[in-house]
């Protein structure tokens, strides 16, 4: 059974996958139609695709389909350290987006969004690091 987890992540990921490749054909329209506006839309486009459809999309399957620990307590590690790198890392990406839109926030503020990103997947990754283990292993 898939992890809650896993199931809102990967549902996330899915609307950046449909936002951002709605954004992405609206941008190549521009190219043969009169929509100077469009291209606006480019830097979101980009952000939505990699670091928000392809980043959470891998970390949620990574989540999911690593192998599990033999204890039946928390057979996936630390689900509430999952769920706040989770929240921390679309927290920093929906500053990103609003700064994109035309959010009036500061470049100190657009590192920091970038750099909770960024420490929420060190963090992710280091946390499910010890599920990963060569065949046969215990």
């Amino acid at each position: 059974m898939m992890p809650k987890l896993t199931v809102w992540m990967v549902r996330l990921a899915l609307i950046y996958l449909l936002l951002g490749a709605t954004w992405g054909a609206l941008v190549l329209m521009a190219k043969v139609l009169p929509w100077g506006w469009a291209w606006s839309l480019y830097p979101s486009h980009w952000l939505m695709m990699l670091l928000g459809w392809m980043v959470p999309f891998a970390l949620a399957v990574a989540f999911w389909a690593f192998p599990r620990f033999s204890f039946r307590a928390h057979p996936r590690g630390s689900e509430r350290l999952a769920w706040g790198t989770a929240f921390a890392y679309h927290l920093g990406l929906a500053v990103l987006l609003a700064f994109e839109f035309g959010a009036p926030i500061p470049q100190s503020g657009l590192q920091a969004a970038a750099v909770v990103m960024a420490l929420a997947v060190v963090v992710f990754v280091l946390d499910q690091w010890k599920r990963v283990k060569p065949p046969g292993a215990l």
